[in-house]
C-alpha cells in the first residue's frame, strides 16, 4: 500500500554455507525452487511445503540450510541484482558510445525501473524492507554506489569526446548518490510509484536536465 514504511533489518543470511559438493546440489536445489515459486506462482505461494515440494528437499533439511523463508529469499534476490547489474552497466556503456550519453541514460533508468518492478512483484513486501541491501551493497556496504559512481564517471567521459562536460567528478557523485537515495526512499516510502508511468518520465526528465545543463 502506498505511504507504507517498512522497518528495515539485517538482512536474513543462511544458517551455513555449503563447502561439499553434495551440499551445495541441495543448497541450489532450495535457491533454484524459491525462485521458480516466486517467479510463477508469487510469494503468496511460497511455504515451507511448497518449497519442499518444488525443490525435492525435506522441510527439516531446508531449515538446516536456512533460519526462515526470507533467508532463502534473500539468496535468490542477491542474484537478481548481480544479474542485473552487470548487463546494463555493460549494454549502457556501449550505447552510451553509438548513440550518446541520453539515450544510454534512458536505457539505464528504463532497465533499472523494470528491475524494481519485478523484485516488488516478486515479492512486495521483502523487498521494500531490504531493497537497501541490493542497491546498497551487493555483499558489502557501499560496493553498488562505488560501482555506480565509476559507472556514471565512465558514461560522462565518453560524452565530454564530443561535447564538454564541466566538472565531471562532481556530476557522476552526483548522479551516483543523488539518484540512487531518491530511488531507495521511493522503494521505502511509496514503492507504488515504480507502476506509475509518470513518475519514470519525470525521474527521466529530472536526470537529463542536470546531465545536459552544461552540455
Amino acid at each position: 500500500m502506498q505511504g507504507d514504511t517498512v522497518t528495515e533489518g539485517d538482512l536474513p543470511e543462511p544458517r551455513k554455507r555449503p563447502k561439499q559438493e553434495r551440499s551445495k546440489i541441495v543448497f541450489d536445489a532450495i535457491k533454484t525452487a524459491c525462485r521458480q515459486i516466486l517467479d510463477t506462482e508469487g510469494s503468496e505461494n511460497l511455504t515451507a511445503a511448497r518449497l519442499e515440494e518444488v525443490s525435492g528437499v525435506s522441510v527439516g533439511s531446508i531449515y538446516q540450510y536456512f533460519p526462515n523463508l526470507d533467508a532463502v529469499v534473500a539468496e535468490v534476490f542477491r542474484g537478481y541484482w548481480e544479474e542485473t547489474f552487470d548487463r546494463y552497466m555493460e549494454q549502457s556503456i556501449a550505447l552510451c558510445r553509438q548513440e550518446g550519453i541520453v539515450p544510454a541514460f534512458r536505457y539505464v533508468i528504463r532497465d533499472s525501473f523494470n528491475y524494481h518492478r519485478d523484485m516488488l512483484t516478486r515479492h512486495k513486501a521483502f523487498y521494500q524492507r531490504y531493497h537497501r541491501h541490493f542497491m546498497m551493497n551487493i555483499d558489502y556496504m557501499e560496493t553498488t554506489k562505488k560501482r555506480v559512481l565509476e559507472f556514471s564517471k565512465q558514461m560522462l567521459s565518453i560524452a565530454s569526446e564530443t561535447k564538454p562536460i564541466r566538472d565531471i567528478d562532481y556530476k557522476a557523485y552526483m548522479l551516483a548518490y543523488g539518484g540512487t537515495e531518491i530511488v531507495q526512499a521511493t522503494l521505502t516510502y511509496s514503492p507504488d510509484k515504480f507502476f506509475d508511468e509518470n513518475f519514470e518520465r519525470t525521474y527521466c526528465n529530472f536526470i537529463f536536465a542536470f546531465i545536459e545543463s552544461d552540455l
